[in-house]
């Protein structure tokens, strides 16, 4: 994502899946990624911008802090 990009975090692995939503038959996409993120990145910037992309599709992105590389 140009999000990512932007702030230098490089993508190291990425996971990814199609399950059935739970009161649903709809299916669900879901993705998890593993990424070097640089030691002077404010991640609430990163978590704001990656709310804003979010909104405008229709997803939920979190970013899980204590599951990542920094530095």
């Amino acid at each position: 994502s140009r999000a990512l990009a932007q702030r230098q975090v490089n993508v190291v692995e990425m996971d990814s899946h199609v399950s059935s939503a739970p009161m649903s038959a709809e299916m669900l996409f879901h993705s998890r990624i593993d990424a070097e993120i640089p030691a002077q990145l404010d991640l609430d910037d990163l978590q704001e911008s990656l709310d804003e992309i979010a909104d405008t599709m229709t997803l939920e992105i979190e970013l899980e802090r204590g599951n990542y590389h920094q530095g």
